[in-house]
């Protein structure tokens, strides 16, 4: 029974959560400060909306890549046998409908972009995958990068050239850091067709790109001192990404994408509430 759970948990890949729900409560934060609204629940529940957000990705992500996981990734429970498709979609049903609740309490419209992304998460399957790899990058980008702002925008009635720099912002992260999980998966993504950076362009491509991305953020930043000492995190974790990468140590360099994504946020609320 305790093994069952522990497959329960690794699942929703509990690693990669923790920072979502970080991300919801700081974004919500900076736009109650804005909108001169403190609900300390409200902001709360921002967290755990986003954090069921990314384990139902994670969970769905899952189901759809068992056969690529069956080569790029036995150890997972579900190619290692360890949870049935069924029950992993249970568990998927589970969380989404934790989603629906947590978005409810907020607001009726956050309730539909809540809907509206989660459509967005079944949609990114193997077949979008096979298209081209920038598509998948771009679409990643929007998920994980424009989403995550837009919705606390929305739900706040804030949608200005603030939110759209700041989604900007986020949306290059993504899209610069997405392709260095790639290299891992090369062997299985070749056999399936999946068109990732390095599958269609090289591994030395990868650093490139992530390189040529990153110098657009900061160019992006540089346009307004406002937002400019967001250079100083991305250009740390960029440095330290490179020399990840560079050494092989893809893995690691992933985590390194979820804490600066995260530092952005911090960095742009601590901006605009003391400055």
């Amino acid at each position: 029974m305790r093994e069952k759970l522990l497959a329960y948990i690794r699942l929703t890949r509990p690693d990669t959560v923790g920072i979502p729900f970080l991300i919801g409560v700081t974004i919500s934060y900076l736009y109650s400060h804005m909108a001169h609204i403190y609900d300390m629940a409200r902001i709360v529940l921002f967290g755990f909306l986003f954090a069921s957000l990314q384990a139902f990705g994670q969970t769905t992500n899952q189901i759809f890549d068992l056969p690529i996981d069956m080569i790029n990734k036995p150890y997972r429970p579900i190619p290692s046998g360890q949870i049935s498709i069924v029950e992993a979609k249970t568990i998927a049903l589970i969380i989404f409908v934790l989603g629906v609740v947590f978005s409810a309490l907020i607001s009726l419209t956050t309730l539909m972009m809540y809907l509206i992304t989660t459509l967005l998460t079944l949609m990114y399957r193997p077949e979008l995958r096979r298209i081209n790899a920038y598509l998948t990058l771009f679409y990643l980008g929007v998920m994980r990068g424009v989403l995550p702002v837009l919705i606390v925008a929305v739900t706040y009635n804030i949608c200005d050239l603030f939110t759209a720099l700041y989604a900007t912002i986020c949306f290059m992260w993504v899209f610069a850091f997405q392709g260095t999980k790639d290299p891992l998966d090369v062997r299985g993504d070749k056999i399936f067709g999946i068109k990732t950076l390095p599958v269609v362009y090289g591994e030395r491509w990868v650093e490139k790109f992530f390189w040529l991305t990153i110098i657009a953020v900061v160019v992006i930043l540089s346009v307004s001192w406002f937002v400019f000492p967001l250079t100083i995190p991305i250009v740390f974790v960029a440095v330290d990404v490179f020399r990840r990468t560079v050494y092989g140590r893809y893995r690691s360099a992933w985590y390194e994408f979820y804490f600066g994504l995260f530092m952005i946020h911090v960095t742009v609320m601590l901006c605009y509430v003391f400055f």
